[in-house]
């Protein structure tokens, strides 16, 4: 390092950063707190770290040093678009909105989540474009001499492009944070691995540059006395090795969650062998992998009493979709196994609610006036059909919401209350 560190302070105390930060911090805590103990502490440790991350790049030695070397400017740029940003996407701070609001703020978040807008910046072609373009286009000449002598430009534009680039990038790539369509596991490896050519492209022009590609560096140089060349070179090592080092390792994450979503697919899978066909109809389950599901499901409607229910409202928590009626048998055969389920897992984040298809609202009512849960007034099945790879007017048919209001486990047919247990247990175990 000799001949690249400036002789100033190690710290920078930008009151600005440092209010903000703290600010998102006890924000995050207040509402991590409010939605229970329940909230995964792995999110919160990833806040703490995105949080950390920023300050060490903005109060620390390199935001102290980052307008006097270039590889502190550049050290700042990895801490924020390797290691801050990536975590933040980790601590889940969508889904944690969507805990702390009420049931019109849900349904309001639900549809900006499912806005055309919103598809097009999750889309990993234009997260990868933005990314590329925000780190390439800011260290052009005119760009990067612009923002080094105007503190303004790098405070209240550069600073939060870079923040937002990571996040569209990383969003749909990796954890799993109400995302509405989540790419295959392919296209987010292969998303994250062409993210080395930026950083390699602009690594290799810093390093291999035969002069200092931005003069404001030759001033600070030779103000401190230091080697533009050697900072220049240093500081594109850095994009282009270390850069290359954290990439793999979110390739690693990613790699890890897609051998995990398989996993818990193969542990929901229950088989049924043929001497238990008698006890156990359940014949008809179907675990649909985390990286297949579609959009969530968000039917919408009234209860037996008259008033509103959307499921959207159970956003957050394992949602199990029963749908029944009283001129079907088998229906009234489980509906009993269904409320013990329900009184069972009260408590444990598991919302039951029943879909009454084509039914008699006086037989329904009385016929549930001991079930602990409400059922969705279904006249026509049209909510019925809105259920994807469902037979049409199939009863019983059962399906289990993840966390993020998805389709995680398909039940065509009349299920036993072991089995319905079992599976409504793995799913929790699959969703911690």
């Amino acid at each position: 390092m000799q001949g690249v560190t400036p002789d100033t302070g190690a710290i920078d105390l930008n009151l600005f950063v440092l209010v903000n930060l703290v600010a998102l911090t006890c924000i995050y805590l207040w509402a991590a707190r409010r939605v229970s103990t329940s909230w995964p502490p792995g999110s919160t440790l990833a806040f703490i770290g995105s949080m950390t991350a920023l300050a060490l790049a903005y109060l620390g030695p390199f935001g102290a040093w980052a307008h006097e070397a270039l590889w502190a400017h550049m050290g700042q740029h990895l801490l924020v678009l390797m290691v801050a940003g990536p975590l933040f996407v980790l601590s889940s701070p969508v889904r944690l909105l969507f805990l702390n609001l009420g049931a019109v703020g849900r349904r309001r978040l639900i549809r900006i989540l499912r806005s055309r807008v919103v598809s097009c910046l999750t889309n990993p072609y234009f997260g990868w474009s933005f990314f590329a373009l925000t780190l390439l286009g800011t260290h052009t000449q005119w760009v990067m001499n612009w923002v080094l002598l105007d503190h303004d430009a790098m405070e209240f534009i550069i600073r939060p492009t870079y923040l937002v680039a990571a996040f569209i990038f990383y969003y749909p790539l990796i954890g799993c944070d109400l995302i509405a369509r989540r790419p295959a596991p392919t296209l987010r490896l292969v998303s994250l691995l062409l993210m080395m050519i930026p950083e390699t492209v602009l690594g290799i022009i810093l390093h291999l540059a035969p002069i200092p590609l931005y003069w404001p560096y030759e001033v600070s140089a030779s103000a401190y006395g230091l080697d533009p060349m050697a900072d220049q070179k240093f500081a594109g090592a850095l994009m282009w090795a270390l850069a290359m080092v954290l990439d793999g390792m979110w390739v690693m994450v990613a790699a890890i969650e897609w051998w995990s979503d398989q996993e818990r697919a193969e542990e929901l899978l229950i088989p049924v062998q043929a001497g238990e066909l008698a006890s156990d109809p359940g014949t008809g389950l179907t675990v649909i992998p985390e990286y297949e599901r579609g959009e969530p499901l968000n039917l919408t409607g009234v209860d037996l009493q008259g008033e509103s229910v959307a499921l959207s409202d159970s956003r957050g928590d394992i949602t199990v979709l029963n749908s029944w009626a009283t001129w079907c048998a088998p229906c009234r055969t489980e509906m009993p196994e269904f409320a013990q389920a329900a009184r069972t897992f009260e408590g444990q984040g598991v919302t039951f609610v029943g879909l009454n298809v084509e039914d008699s609202e006086d037989d329904a009512r009385a016929f549930t006036a001991d079930t602990p849960y409400r059922s969705i007034v279904d006249k026509g099945g049209t909510l019925l059909a809105q259920i994807p790879d469902i037979p049409p007017r199939s009863l019983p048919v059962t399906v289990i919401l993840d966390r993020d209001g998805r389709v995680a486990v398909q039940i065509i047919g009349p299920i036993v209350l072991g089995t319905l247990e079992d599976t409504i247990a793995s799913v929790i175990a699959s969703e911690a």
